[in-house]
């Protein structure tokens, strides 16, 4: 099964489960997907895993950013959201990476920061 199943699939049980965090997180990745499929010309074309773990990245990258923009504006429970929606883009792909490498070498964010 492939990654984009495993979200949509994800997004299905964040419905039944009424996880209202985790179903805004998915959907935004669901969202990238669908944009990046149809960037191309408007012709849907499949995503590789990989395609799909980059967009994943620059989600949680853009996640993490605004918590410390919300952070810096003592806005801590919105940073607190933006941190769990960032932390359940990480589950989806933490086959293929672990979560240090997210957080320290491609986003040069310390968490304690």
């Amino acid at each position: 099964m492939g990654l984009e199943q495993q979200i949509q699939d994800g997004i299905k049980a964040a419905m039944i489960a009424k996880d209202k965090v985790k179903l805004e997180a998915l959907r935004a990745v669901k969202s990238e997907i669908l944009l990046a499929k149809t960037a191309a010309g408007g012709a849907a074309k499949e995503l590789a895993d990989s395609d799909v773990v980059k967009l994943i990245q620059k989600l949680v990258k853009q996640h993490y950013e605004s918590a410390d923009l919300y952070k810096q504006n003592n806005r801590q429970d919105l940073a607190d959201n933006e941190l769990a929606e960032a932390k359940h883009m990480i589950v989806r792909c933490k086959k293929r990476l672990c979560l240090h490498s997210v957080l320290m070498n491609i986003f040069h964010y310390s968490p304690g920061n």
